[in-house]
């Protein structure tokens, strides 16, 4: 995992909610379409593209992802998501270049085993009930999941190295907004692990690979329409995103 993660691209998708006040004062949360299309642009140091994916959405009747069509310079990636009864992810499927990768989740409880076609080893994630993190071990790896807010993963350690963490907006929903707190995590041993900064709500800073980010938005009518993340110690811009409903 540890070198999973220093693989991943610096990706986070977000959906915005707006707020009115009924006569009352009351705060009342308006709830906004799903995000049909999002488009990545990658940066150099110097500024420019290095590389645009574009990620196209489906969702099924719970509005949970269904499908993800994934395309750049690379290729076409096409994923489906199936579900168990509970609303938790129990086998993603790609397919890249005529090669099948399945994805397979098993739960007791709130314990979970994720499988993954052409490894031996089966992830175990361990949830414990005194701090609300789960300990992940495949055997060769180890590492623990932390959660904030509104179930969003805000820290990742491996081997008792940490290697990621962030601050959230709680008032801003995430394209994850409608998943399984694990799902950030689980999606994230698929195409170097870039979905793990799409989550349940929005990030304000994040750390990873010893480095600090700091993310900046816009939004037009309650929608978040353009994202940002930018080194914070050298300023740079190393992503961008674009967000289509």
């Amino acid at each position: 995992m540890k070198k999973n993660i220093s693989t991943l691209l610096f990706v986070s998708i977000f959906s915005l909610i707006s707020c009115s006040k009924d006569d009352d004062g009351t705060v009342q949360q308006e709830t906004l379409g799903n995000a049909k299309k999002v488009i990545l642009n990658t940066y150099s140091e110097q500024g420019n593209i290095t590389t645009t994916t574009l990620y196209e959405f489906s969702y099924n009747e719970n509005n949970l992802l269904s499908a993800m069509k994934i395309s750049n310079v690379d290729g076409v990636k096409n994923r489906t998501i199936n579900y168990n009864a509970d609303k938790k992810v129990s086998q993603i499927t790609q397919t890249f270049n005529n090669v099948t990768k399945i994805l397979t989740v098993a739960y007791n409880g709130e314990n979970a085993t994720v499988s993954i076609s052409g490894q031996n080893e089966p992830y175990g994630l361990t949830y414990n009930t005194t701090n609300g993190t789960y300990n992940y071990s495949n055997g060769t790896d180890s590492g623990t999941l932390t959660y904030g807010e509104n179930q969003n993963l805000i820290g990742i350690s491996s081997n008792n190295i940490s290697v990621f963490s962030k601050n959230i907006v709680p008032s801003i929903k995430g394209i994850y907004a409608n998943q399984d707190k694990l799902f950030a995590f689980i999606s994230s041993f698929l195409s170097n692990g870039d979905f793990l900064f799409f989550d349940r709500n929005a990030a304000s800073t994040l750390f990873f690979n010893n480095e600090n980010y700091s993310i900046t938005n816009e939004s037009e009518k309650g929608s978040l329409t353009y994202y940002a993340m930018i080194n914070t110690n050298t300023q740079v811009k190393i992503a961008d995103v674009i967000i289509i409903y």
